[in-house]
């Protein structure tokens, strides 16, 4: 899984996306499938 940290812009630009739309979901079905499975 890639993750980056590109500074309080991207952060303040996140921040309003989940204010704007409500969309606070950080890992979809897809990823948690994905851990489900490594854990078996």
């Amino acid at each position: 899984m890639y993750w980056a940290n590109e500074g309080a812009g991207d952060l303040a630009e996140f921040v309003q996306q989940v204010v704007v739309t409500g969309d606070e979901v950080l890992f979809d079905s897809a990823c948690r499938a994905d851990v489900a499975a490594a854990l078996d």
